[in-house]
């Protein structure tokens, strides 16, 4: 099942690009996101896509999961992402039974390799998100 990025709502954001299978985000400091409604009945287990930050600093996303009509998220994942470097994620939307704490990962494994091969790099306000190739899978 592909999920169509037409049908998203941003939450304070911008969109500079959108069609049905690709979007680019512009975030704020503050922060934002997008709302893809299409995930909740899907009854898939996986969602997966790239991911690109259009800027030269690192951002923490998360992937937020709320109660109709709440304002704070019941369970959220959070992750990574270096900039300029497409990354491929997959989010197992089992994990959000809380069964799990915490994933197998090697926390900053990747990020040590990145900043020592980028001298010089320096943090920015606010992100360019491009968001790609999104589907999901059954498990």
């Amino acid at each position: 099942m592909k999920i169509h990025f037409e049908n998203a709502v941003a939450r304070a954001a911008t969109f500079t690009s959108l069609s049905a299978d690709r979007c680019e985000v512009v975030l704020g400091a503050e922060g934002g996101g997008i709302s893809l409604a299409e995930i909740r009945n899907s009854g898939k287990r996986y969602i997966i896509g790239d991911i690109e930050v259009l800027e030269e600093h690192s951002v923490a996303m998360m992937f937020r999961c709320f109660l109709p009509g709440a304002e704070e998220e019941r369970i959220f994942m959070r992750f990574g992402l270096l900039p300029c470097l497409k990354t491929r994620i997959c989010l197992d939307l089992h994990l959000l039974d809380n069964s799990t704490i915490y994933t197998n990962r090697t926390p900053a494994r990747l990020s040590w390799w990145f900043m020592d091969s980028v001298p010089g790099s320096k943090r920015q306000t606010g992100s360019s998100l491009a968001w790609s190739v999104p589907f999901m899978r059954s498990g």
